[in-house]
């Protein structure tokens, strides 16, 4: 369970760092942009994808608690 726990640990924190780099992208991107408006569902994608492993940890906590 350690490395499956690393592993997603790993994984939120790239996610982590994707997000922010997709924020500052969109927020210095001109509005009304293709470039931007491509930013902005890559962001949405790894708020999703952040939120995925957040859950994914949670489970693993769950299982490993016992509960």
């Amino acid at each position: 369970m350690n490395e499956c726990r690393q592993f997603i640990i790993q994984q939120i924190k790239n996610a982590e760092y994707s997000l922010a780099f997709y924020r500052q992208k969109v927020l210095t991107l001109k509005d009304g942009t293709s470039e931007k408006n491509i930013y902005k569902i890559q962001l949405i994608d790894k708020q999703i994808e952040l939120e995925k492993w957040k859950y994914c940890l949670s489970i693993l906590q769950q299982k490993e608690e016992g509960t």
